[in-house]
């Protein structure tokens, strides 16, 4: 979804994708309950609760997106995550917005920052080690800004080469065709 607002919230303001997703998700519901006759389920006496549980989502959803935007403000996007993750998402979104990911070298973290350093993009430190993230932050930090700009340049190609929708889908359809 982020993906999507990256692509399209240049040109397309926040509330609208909101919005068309919203009404996306309420006809899916109501096609899915029709076609198997259950459209009473949809019915609710606490329309109140469901408003509100409704209204904080819409409004969580304006500030995510609102994040995900000002991600290329940041020069350096720091995950020092000590737990496994399965994906290093946060990574690649910095990736895809153009600020360059410092991360914890563990679980799908090491993923990300393994294709990042590939492309010759500083983006890992030793997890749990303070003193070596400082040290890798601050030669970041320390570089030109023309140099930080290149860096950020091949960052950004490497997530859209490797983890866009268009490539995830090519590459799970591969086995099937």
């Amino acid at each position: 979804m982020t993906l999507c607002v990256k692509l399209l919230g240049q040109d397309t303001p926040s509330g609208q994708i909101i919005f068309v997703r919203g009404v996306i998700s309420v006809i899916v519901l109501a096609l899915i309950a029709w076609r198997t006759g259950r459209l009473h389920l949809l019915k609710t006496s606490n329309w109140r609760g469901h408003a509100l549980r409704s209204l904080s989502g819409t409004a969580s959803m304006f500030c995510l997106f609102a994040a995900v935007t000002m991600i290329p403000l940041a020069d350096v996007t720091v995950v020092p995550s000590i737990f496994p993750e399965a994906f290093g998402m946060v990574a690649a979104e910095a990736a895809a917005g153009g600020s360059l990911p410092l991360v914890a070298r563990h679980s799908g973290l090491a993923e990300i920052a393994d294709a990042l350093e590939a492309a010759g993009v500083p983006a890992s430190f030793e997890t749990g080690n303070a003193a070596d993230l400082a040290d890798k932050l601050q030669a970041l930090l320390e570089r030109s800004p023309d140099e930080r700009a290149e860096l950020s340049r091949r960052a950004r190609r490497v997530a859209e080469e490797r983890w866009s929708w268009a490539n995830v889908a090519s590459r799970l359809l591969q086995p099937f065709q």
